[in-house]
């Protein structure tokens, strides 16, 4: 079973950060644990790679889901959730990391969403 870290990020205007590899379809900030790796650890490390972001402050860990994911594979997903102040420097990508777009959302559910992501954000209450 794949296991993945992700964070639902709100900052002070409610919206959520979202991030994509192509530009139209759009899910959480994170990625797979790796061996020996804690879901936090996981996270710390995604959050480096994908967007130059350094957690500051104490996450709170929402829940431990089961999703599928879209080739059907189950997927357990360690979801934090936190505000924008929690997080240290201002998002940019990363030129060797497969994600080339991010983007604060005011209403990600009109927007095609990963069926995980969208599972977690209604969940999430947005």
């Amino acid at each position: 079973m794949r296991t993945v870290a992700s964070l639902d990020v709100r900052d002070q205007r409610g919206r959520v950060l979202l991030v994509s590899k192509d530009g139209k379809v759009w899910h959480l900030p994170g990625g797979e644990r790796e061996r020996r790796e804690t879901y936090l650890q996981a996270l710390t490390r995604e959050l480096v790679e994908e967007l130059h972001l350094r957690l500051r402050g104490k996450l709170e860990r929402k829940e431990l889901k089961i999703y599928p994911s879209r080739d059907g594979t189950p997927t357990r997903y360690g979801i934090f959730t936190c505000t924008r102040k929690d997080l240290q420097g201002k998002p940019r990508l990363n030129r060797k990391d497969p994600i080339k777009f991010f983007e604060w959302m005011k209403n990600p559910l009109k927007r095609k969403l990963n069926p995980c992501t969208r599972a977690i954000l209604k969940r999430n209450g947005k």
